[in-house]
């Protein structure tokens, strides 16, 4: 009886252990902030799919005549969740940047191909899956430890396959925390993380977005170059989040930038001109109060010296490049309590 009882115990530990697994897989296919697509290093990228072309409608339901949901840029990925045959065409059921609807077949790859556009233009991340990773100063785990990642972050590598002075393979990795950015080396092991390729998702539209446009249409944007509008610039920043990478340093808006270069270049591309950094950025500004403060704005974040700004985009609410972990995003203007003030270059 006691080893029939043992068996049991055992089947049902097995269980738990093969839907715990699962649950785990299926949850890196999207990230909590559903800003992101993540596929297996070691997959054939069976339900993870590339959008071969730009701006790519995702419709409500399989016709080109539904509202359009969502847009893929060039190279987001997608979760594929069904495939469906309408009048001769095939559209794949997707979900991807915290909406779920369809895009016709013919525009996505998956399998080797997703993998290998993934290889090249998603970005190599490592999941920590043990209960706290040292990283170290240098490539060798004898060298001091400048960070403990805790379990569930997500490292982004920025290195790979770094052969370290003590014959260890290591990858070189860094993560933002609140209050800084922490780097290091780990030992390329996949016992401590779990490697994944990170694509960008698909950017929700709003309900009013016109239900008659192309299954696959040029790309659009809000304003043109010139002298734009407060209202014009809030809103091209807005397409930006959920696609644009944090890279520290980066002023490009196709491959990332930090919370400066993302306001210089949102600036120059309706032909205003600002200060490459943050600091710089405020004092040259026209400061202004909070009453005073229209959409377009600047607001500035600080304890003693500016160190973020972002762009103010109306009801409380600001766009901007975060960190590392959550990259472009909308966020209330009071997410950080060391508001440091607020100014403007349109009026």
């Amino acid at each position: 009886m006691a080893k029939v009882v043992k068996n049991v115990f055992h089947l049902i530990l097995c269980m738990a252990l093969v839907l715990t697994a699962l649950f785990c897989f299926s949850t890196l296919k999207a990230d909590a902030a559903s800003l992101y697509v993540y596929g297996s290093t070691d997959s054939a990228f069976g339900t993870i799919a590339v959008c071969t072309v730009d701006s790519l409608n995702v419709r409500k339901s399989a016709s080109t005549d539904s509202a359009i949901v969502a847009k893929l840029r060039l190279n987001d990925g997608v979760v594929i969740k069904d495939t469906v045959t309408v009048g001769g065409t095939k559209w794949y059921k997707v979900k991807s940047g915290g909406v779920t609807g369809y895009v016709s077949a013919k525009y996505l790859v998956n399998g080797s191909k997703a993998k290998a556009i993934a290889k090249q233009y998603g970005t190599l991340t490592a999941k920590v899956v043990c209960s706290g990773l040292n990283m170290h100063e240098e490539a060798r785990v004898a060298s001091s430890v400048t960070a403990t990642a805790p379990e569930g972050t997500i490292l982004i590598v920025t290195e790979d396959k770094v052969k370290g002075s003590d014959g260890s393979t290591y990858a070189k990795v860094s993560y933002e925390t609140d209050s800084s950015t922490r780097t290091g080396y780990i030992v390329r092991s996949k016992t401590y993380v779990k490697y994944y390729y990170r694509l960008n998702a698909a950017n929700p539209v709003g309900s009013s977005s016109s239900s008659s446009s192309s299954s696959s249409s040029s790309s659009t944007e809000a304003g043109t170059t010139g002298s734009g509008t407060g209202a014009e610039i809030a809103a091209y920043a807005k397409t930006f989040v959920g696609q644009l990478p944090y890279v520290y340093g980066g002023t490009s808006l196709s491959s990332g930038a930090d919370c400066s270069g993302f306001v210089k270049s949102i600036y120059a591309h309706f032909g205003v001109t600002v200060p490459r950094t943050a600091a710089a950025q405020c004092s040259g500004s026209n400061r202004i109060s909070k009453s005073e403060l229209k959409v377009g704005d600047l607001v500035f974040y600080g304890s003693g010296s500016v160190s973020h700004v972002a762009i103010y985009i109306g009801d409380g609410k600001i766009c901007h490049e975060a960190n590392s972990r959550r990259d472009c995003v909308i966020d209330n203007m009071t997410y950080m309590s060391n508001l440091y003030g607020y100014g403007t270059y349109l009026h």
